[in-house]
C-alpha cells in the first residue's frame, strides 16, 4: 500500500468525526505524518487528538456503501468547445463524480450537471471530492 491510497488527514479526522470505524493498518501521529503499521485501531484519548486512523480510500467508499448506502461514481467526461458553426474546435477530458442513495438508487449530486462544475484532473482527486462532498452535505 502506497500513501496516496489513504485519504489525507483533513479527511481522516471527519471521517472520525462522522463514525467510521473500520479497522485501519495506518493511522496520523500528532504531527499529522502518516504511520503505516500492523496494529490495533487508534482512538482519542481524552479530547486530545493523539493519533487517529488513516483509511484507505478503497475502506472509505466500502464504508459509505454498507453503512451509509451511498455510492460515489468516479468516471471520465469528454468535452469540447465548438466554434459559431458548431465544428469541434478543441475537445478534452476530465474527471467527474456523481453520487447515489443506494435505499433508492436516486442520484443525489452530479458535478457535472453544475454549470461550474470543476474538471479534475485525476481519479484520485475526484474520488476525493465526492467523499469531502458526502461528509459535508449528507452525512
Amino acid at each position: 500500500i502506497m500513501n496516496e491510497d489513504f485519504v489525507p488527514f483533513e479527511l481522516a479526522v471527519k471521517l472520525k468525526e462522522k463514525g467510521f470505524n473500520y479497522p485501519c493498518i495506518a493511522h496520523y501521529d500528532i504531527n499529522k505524518k502518516l504511520r503505516v503499521v500492523i496494529r490495533e485501531p487508534i482512538f482519542w484519548h481524552s479530547d486530545v487528538l493523539s493519533y487517529i486512523d488513516a483509511p484507505t480510500i478503497s475502506q472509505v467508499l466500502k464504508w459509505l456503501r454498507e453503512e451509509k448506502k451511498i455510492h460515489i461514481t468516479v468516471l471520465v467526461i469528454t468535452d469540447c468547445s465548438k466554434d459559431a458553426d458548431n465544428n469541434i474546435c478543441e475537445e478534452w477530458s476530465f474527471w467527474s463524480f456523481y453520487v447515489t442513495n443506494l435505499n433508492d438508487g436516486s442520484t443525489v449530486y452530479d458535478d457535472f450537471e453544475k454549470i461550474d462544475c470543476i474538471e479534475y484532473q485525476s481519479y484520485k482527486e475526484a474520488t476525493l471530492a465526492g467523499i469531502e462532498y458526502v461528509l459535508n452535505n449528507l452525512l
